[in-house]
């Protein structure tokens, strides 16, 4: 189980299977050329996180599913926005908030939690609801009062730790994650190049007090040239199957 690379901002990032272990399973990319809808040697495509002080990270996501494969039996895919501890360490060490869609499912809004990939589950997921059309903010953030990792949709608490990450994951540096993946060969990443998924308003807090600001410093990449990406903004950016 790691947290590998596809779209990015810095180090590390987290992988996942939606339909069988929650969303975080034991994936491996390739940068290998594939056509869409077959079943390529890629399994992964995503956002990395930068490494840095930080205790919140928020984006608006779009509510868009996976393009081209559609209900084929392995079509699935997940984005979102991820606060953890340090990934080297230990990919299990999360908190996020995003959307994910499975074969025949519609999309489904969803927050996930989890302390170490020594746990059995590894990762605690919880399903909001399907997902609304249009654009949402997604958040999470540690409250140092109440000890707990809160994950948000759209202002509303989708779920909390069930522990202390500043006790359980350990001190900062922590990572900061604006990501989309795919769980399975074969797989798509929301958006085709006239329907993109957009990544918005990114914002992240670096301290209990601190306001909600736009990262600076953030870059972006693909392992797979099934999918590519693009700045709108420095806040903004979109990926999209080919």
């Amino acid at each position: 189980m790691k947290r590998n690379s596809l779209v990015v901002i810095g180090i590390i990032l987290c992988v996942a299977s939606f339909l069988a272990i929650g969303l975080h399973g034991l994936l491996q990319g390739s940068a290998s050329a594939s056509q869409p809808c077959t079943a390529p040697t890629i399994l992964f495509d995503g956002t990395e996180a930068k490494f840095t002080q930080v205790v919140g990270v928020s984006a608006s996501l779009d509510s868009i599913g996976p393009p081209l494969c559609g209900n084929a039996w392995w079509s699935d895919s997940s984005y979102w926005v991820l606060l953890g501890g340090n990934a080297q360490q230990d990919a299990c060490a999360l908190a996020q908030a995003g959307l994910g869609k499975s074969p025949n499912l519609a999309i489904k809004v969803f927050a996930e939690y989890g302390k170490s990939c020594n746990d059995n589950p590894p990762t605690i997921r919880v399903v909001w609801g399907n997902a609304q059309a249009g654009t949402h903010k997604y958040q999470v953030k540690y409250n140092a009062n109440k000890h707990k990792a809160i994950m948000r949709y759209d202002g509303l608490v989708i779920t909390r730790t069930n522990f202390d990450p500043a006790a359980v994951w350990g001190a900062q540096p922590w990572d900061e994650e604006w990501n989309a993946e795919v769980h399975d060969p074969g797989d798509d990443v929301p958006g085709t190049a006239a329907v993109p998924e957009f990544f918005s308003v990114l914002r992240h807090a670096t301290c209990q007090a601190c306001a909600w600001e736009a990262p600076v410093g953030l870059r972006l990449k693909s392992d797979s040239d099934r999918y590519d990406w693009s700045w709108d903004t420095n806040e903004k950016f979109h990926i999209w199957t080919k």
